[in-house]
């Protein structure tokens, strides 16, 4: 043996008696090493992935309240119209109705005027149209007789000429089939009555419009409720009671359908 191969036997220390203690913290530090970097690489991964979904969340957010405006502005639209179209169909149905009505206003007004129109062609015929009066007022429609042509000068009986007048007269306004009410006015002018007949000019004109009110009642089926009398004498006249042509006037029955 040489002497250099004895030196090493020297120095060299048995097997058992070697340290290798600390030679296990090498690996375990490299194996904390590479899951520290495998932690920081999922960190930065995870944060990357979390700021994308928080934008996305954002845009989302934003996109699902555009889509929320847009359908509470469509579902305000749909009530409009729904509205607007339920307005419509009651109009259309208001001016259907208010169609009809002018239909048949026409037609009454046009049967009206014919029964009119007959009545009318009566007066010319017998040369009546100077001693009665066709008026529309403010209160309706007026048939203003002059006194002569229904009563004898101071009575309140009917003559034959004006039996004939009120005959036509009620057979025009039935077929005009009017149910309005109806006031029969006397009026005379301001001469005295005889007062054996007449205490005064207002139980004349009385009695000459009960007269009038009772042929339509009796004579001509009219309704008696839809006919009221009253007498004013002299109290409320057309013209001058200084003449005769005045007192002709205010000498009437006035015959006033209201509307």
């Amino acid at each position: 043996m040489s002497k250099f191969d004895q030196d090493r036997d020297q120095n060299q220390e048995p097997l058992e008696d070697q340290d290798y203690g600390s030679t296990w913290l090498i690996t375990y530090s490299d194996m904390v090493t590479i899951i520290l970097c495998f932690f920081i690489i999922f960190f930065m991964i995870n944060a990357e992935e979390l700021s994308v979904l928080s934008h996305l969340k954002e845009d989302l957010a934003v996109e699902v309240e555009e889509l929320t405006v847009e359908v509470e502005e469509a579902t305000s639209e749909a009530e409009h119209l729904s509205d607007e179209n339920l307005r419509l169909a009651e109009e259309n149905v208001y001016l259907t109705d208010s169609m009809e009505d002018l239909k048949t206003a026409l037609e009454e007004a046009t049967y009206e005027e014919e029964s009119s129109m007959a009545f009318i062609q009566y007066l010319q015929e017998k040369e009546l149209m100077n001693l009665v009066e066709i008026i529309e007022n403010e209160r309706g429609l007026a048939i203003r007789f002059s006194d002569q042509v229904l009563f004898d000068s101071g009575e309140a009986t009917l003559n034959d000429e004006g039996l004939l007048l009120l005959e036509e007269m009620a057979e025009t306004l039935k077929d005009m089939e009017l149910e309005n009410h109806m006031i029969i006015e006397g009026h005379t002018d301001n001469v005295p009555t005889d007062p054996a007949n007449y205490p005064s000019n207002w139980e004349l004109s009385l009695d000459r419009s009960m007269g009038v009110a009772r042929f339509l009642i009796d004579e001509k089926d009219f309704s008696e409720h839809r006919i009221s009398v009253s007498g004013y004498g002299e109290t409320r006249p057309l013209a001058s009671n200084d003449d005769r042509e005045g007192r002709a006037k205010n000498r009437r029955i006035e015959i006033v359908i209201l509307e």
